[in-house]
């Protein structure tokens, strides 16, 4: 009875050990991603500044072709009023 006992003891104790081995990994897994977490979620707000950022210069980009557009047209509108003037002077 007692080998048994010791026996019992033994595969007890090397269980625990196992156990505690596997609760202990767990928690530093658990650690572990918790921090990976709060890594990702400041990388995700600053690649959503940097999202707006670009939005905004898209849209300021768009705003000044526009404007350079307008001011081509004008320029090239005033171009032809003032040549077809000389032309119908010349006729």
């Amino acid at each position: 009875m007692n080998y048994f006992d010791f026996i019992g003891v033994g595969v007890i104790g090397i269980l625990g050990f196992f156990l505690k081995d596997l609760h202990s990994t767990f928690k530093e897994f658990k650690k572990n991603s918790e921090i990976q977490s709060i890594l990702y979620s400041k990388e995700i707000g600053k690649l959503e500044g940097r999202i707006e950022m670009v939005q905004a210069q898209a849209t300021n980009d768009a705003a000044r072709i526009e404007q350079l557009s307008t001011l081509k047209l004008d320029q090239i509108s005033k171009e032809l009023t003032e040549l077809t003037k000389y032309v119908h002077q010349k006729l």
